[in-house]
């Protein structure tokens, strides 16, 4: 028979076996979406150049700061859509911002006078990688691109992203301009909680609305894995973002789900366009094909729990409703710690009654299991505290407040008869 204390039991240290993949990109990440565990990292605190990634912190934090304004129009300005080559960005560094557009960036031919709503704009900014909708959606939200920059720096900081440092609103290069794989996977997974973000990331195809200066068209989903009838369409992806400059190479951000596990990754600097869908799949698909383990943590039979009640008989025992037990995947295996809650303990205890709960938390604050406790054996109240008791209860009642009215009326009138006689 084992016994347990109240309180934090020490950590329960699990063999974690991370998936065993090979792939070509240099950095790359795959966690799961809810609990954060990670299945796969190589060089995932390596600083890089992460692209057109950088468009999903400012979507985000956009949504967050606009959320019943997507409707507003915004006016295309010269300085958004204003370009020059590369090589004179380049080396003019210090006279050209780092959000004016090259020649070749990507963009969804915004025109100088046009008016879009933040909502289109948005679309453009992350199906089609709009580099001007960035810029428009930047300058528009604060006054000036260099001031949303600001504000969205500081915006990651409180995300505790302090790998992570962003100089335009669309991912152009920079040399002041990164991340980590860690922190881009941890910026992606808050974005998917946003229910405005998860569904436009998920979207192929989204009209374009007819504008003052251009005719209706369709914003199309540029990111293949979600494009049925591409090649490397993967059913089970939900998003995120494509990105590509020559400095930063090929990145790709993704989240898929299978059976009520949604996974997110990240594959960086890869050499071409395919490769990357290539390594984020094979990642995909050995995090899939893996089978659940179980394991049991506390036993009915053998695990007990005991807890000192004041005034009582004897210590409280207590047993566990069912056997504590975790289905896991053998990548994701949590480092656990036993939690044990007493609920507030009143005197007498009954055989099989609820007294508190068991919870198994994993390394990240998560409750993964919560199991009740019932009493093993019936506690009883001392008879001294029981009497005690009972008479404070008695005399705390509307007849007990009469009974000592009585008394203290009896015991005047004794002092005052006393005195009277003393008196003569």
């Amino acid at each position: 028979m084992r016994f347990c204390l109240f309180g934090l039991l020490l950590p329960i240290l699990l063999s974690c076996k991370p998936l065993k993949i090979n792939i070509e990109a240099p950095m790359a990440l795959l966690v799961n979406a809810d609990t954060g565990a990670v299945l796969y990292e190589k060089n995932a605190d390596r600083s890089c150049y992460p692209a057109s990634i950088t468009k999903v912190a400012t979507a985000i934090f956009i949504l967050e700061k606009k959320h019943h304004l997507l409707d507003e129009i915004a006016l295309v300005k010269h300085d958004d859509v204003k370009r020059v080559l590369p090589a004179i960005k380049q080396a003019h560094d210090t006279l050209c911002p780092p959000h004016r557009l090259e020649t070749d960036a990507c963009v969804i031919n915004l025109q100088i006078g046009e008016k879009m709503s933040l909502r289109a704009l948005l679309h453009g900014l992350m199906l089609c990688s709009g580099d001007d909708a960035g810029n428009v959606l930047a300058r528009h939200i604060s006054g000036s691109v260099p001031k949303f920059m600001e504000e969205l720096n500081d915006y990651l900081k409180q995300l505790d992203l302090n790998n992570t440092h962003f100089n335009n609103p669309h991912g152009l290069h920079h040399d002041n301009h990164y991340s980590t794989a860690y922190d881009l996977v941890k910026l992606a997974r808050y974005a998917m909680r946003n229910s405005h973000f998860n569904e436009m990331v998920r979207t192929i195809e989204m009209p374009r609305p007819k504008t003052n200066l251009q005719k209706a068209s369709v914003f199309k989903m540029g990111n293949r894995l979600i494009k049925p009838g591409q090649h490397f369409y993967y059913s089970k992806a939900v998003g995120i973002k494509t990105g590509y400059h020559a400095k930063a190479g090929y990145t790709l951000i993704s989240a898929a789900e299978d059976e009520h596990r949604c996974l997110i990754g990240v594959v960086l600097k890869t050499k071409n366009t395919e490769q990357r869908y290539k390594d984020m799949i094979k990642l995909f698909d050995a995090a899939f094909a893996e089978k659940k383990s179980s394991r049991t943590f506390l036993n009915r039979q053998f695990d007990f729990f005991t807890c000192d009640v004041p005034h009582a008989t004897q210590s409280l025992k207590a047993e566990l409703e069912r056997d504590l037990t975790l289905e896991y995947f053998p990548s994701e295996e949590p480092t656990c710690s036993l939690k044990t809650e007493w609920q507030p303990l009143k005197l007498p205890i009954r055989l099989h009654q609820e007294v508190g709960e068991v919870h198994l938390v994993d390394q990240y604050g998560n409750s993964l299991r919560t199991v009740k406790l019932h009493a093993k054996y019936p506690v009883e109240e001392k008879w001294q505290h029981r009497i005690y008791s009972h008479t404070f209860i008695y005399l705390n009642s509307p007849l007990g407040r009469v009974f000592l009215a009585l008394v203290g009326f009896a015991v005047f009138s004794l002092l005052i008869y006393r005195f009277a006689h003393r008196t003569r």
